[in-house]
């Protein structure tokens, strides 16, 4: 999402990300403790709100998506595939992911700053437990 993402593409995204929720049957709860971020950020994405963009990066993690994936099917409309949802990996790991990925310089560098954001916001919830 190096571009600003606008109305319509918002709606595109909380209609996939529901979409694959449902498909997984899993809980909006189950999902966003996965990304990690609140239930109420994960209602955010759904009901096509604004959020950030570290947000996306952790819809992907939770998911098991590819890193890009959000951006890739808001360019080509190609959902990304089913895939079994699992934690969002070590910060180095996903930036190596990002470096190697098929993608534009320019959102390797959105991305890499999101999974920076979300590694931030983990260390701050586990200071918090």
């Amino acid at each position: 999402m190096a571009r600003r993402t606008n109305k319509e593409d918002l709606a595109r995204i909380g209609d996939l990300v529901r979409r694959h929720r449902a498909a997984a049957r899993l809980s909006m709860e189950a999902l966003a403790a996965r990304a990690p971020m609140s239930p109420v950020t994960w209602r955010r994405v759904e009901e096509h709100q604004t959020v950030r963009p570290a947000t996306y990066a952790g819809v992907e993690a939770a998911f098991g998506w590819q890193v890009g994936a959000i951006d890739r099917y808001l360019q080509t409309g190609v959902e990304p595939p089913v895939a079994e949802p699992r934690p969002i990996p070590d910060l180095q790991s996903a930036i190596d992911d990002v470096l190697a990925a098929d993608i534009s310089d320019d959102r390797k560098v959105w991305l890499i700053r999101a999974l920076r954001e979300v590694e931030e916001i983990r260390r701050h919830r586990g200071s918090a437990a």
